[in-house]
């Protein structure tokens, strides 16, 4: 087979689309990957909080409002707060506030300034009303790879990267099940463990509070990639969640991994060791002492030091 392989710069990282084909499916693969890609590039522009003009913009400038939108915000929205409801507050739309009165906002100031407010969503029909402002962080990025995943479903092999929320299907070039490196949570210049993906398809994600932990490897090397840094905050205590040090997430598809990644972490090791059985993802998860606790189905090997 043949790797056909491009990168692109949306959703606030570099993006990497890999596609193994037969001979004469290149040229669909070239444009399978440009509608997919444009389709990220669609849905940050709707959701970033990052722009001024886009959907969430308007929201968050209209709190207290019955607002009208279209069925996926509705589904996004509904998505978070069932969420929300699901983790007793854990996971929370709205520390959108929290994290720019610590000053992580469109400029990256890193001004503290006042408070950050938390606030409800209210669902009626196809309207919405907010009382404090969201952002999409946590479910945004794993909902984009399975967006641009439709777009390649035609090919039985391919390989979305987004930051480190993934989705794979099938083999790579080699005709060898995808191989995803489990990156060492304190030292990304050194990896623990990986993870041969089923060839039926896998969503992936991970969190951690300041290292990059995955990496995906093909052609014989691996490359480093980004993941959430220094701002997992704990909605129940308005401060940021340290009682784990990283997580690693597998699921049927990339939103449940990446939603839930966020999730564990902030619920730190003990709850999320406690509460990992109800959820429908399976996970590897580090305390801040090393301590490893993985579910039964949770796939991967760990490398063993001697």
């Amino acid at each position: 087979m043949e790797l056909v392989s491009r990168d692109y710069d949306v959703l606030g990282t570099k993006v990497w689309i890999m596609v193994a084909i037969s001979e004469g499916e290149k040229a669909a693969a070239e444009e399978a990957i440009k509608a997919a890609f444009f389709r990220a590039k669609e849905i940050e522009k709707k959701y970033s909080r990052f722009l001024k003009d886009n959907v969430l913009a308007d929201l968050n400038s209209r709190l207290g409002e019955w607002v009208k939108v279209d069925k996926e915000t509705f589904y996004l929205l509904k998505f978070g707060d069932d969420l929300k409801k699901k983790t007793g507050g854990v996971f929370d739309l709205s520390v959108k506030g929290i994290l720019e009165s610590w000053g992580y906002d469109a400029e990256y100031s890193f001004k503290e300034n006042g408070v950050g407010k938390l606030g409800d969503i209210e669902f009626s029909n196809d309207e919405v009303r907010l009382s404090a402002a969201i952002e999409l962080g946590g479910i945004g990025k794993g909902y984009a790879v399975d967006e641009m995943a439709k777009f390649l479903e035609k090919f039985s092999n391919y390989f979305i990267n987004a930051g480190g929320d993934i989705f794979a299907k099938g083999l790579d070039e080699k005709g060898e099940k995808w191989k995803v490196y489990f990156e060492h949570p304190s030292d990304p210049e050194q990896v623990i463990g990986f993870v041969n993906v089923d060839e039926g398809g896998m969503g992936l994600a991970s969190s951690s509070p300041s290292k990059r932990v995955w990496s995906v490897a093909h052609s014989g090397r691996h490359a480093a990639l980004a993941s959430n840094k220094h701002h997992l905050v704990n909605p129940l205590t308005k401060e940021p969640a340290d009682k784990m040090l990283a997580v690693y997430t597998q699921a049927e598809n990339c939103s449940l991994a990446d939603a839930y990644s966020t999730v564990l972490f902030v619920m730190g090791y003990a709850v999320a060791k406690e509460k990992l059985s109800e959820l429908p993802i399976e996970a590897m998860i580090v305390d801040v002492s090393g301590a490893i606790y993985r579910t039964d189905k949770f796939r991967g090997d760990l490398f063993v030091r001697k």
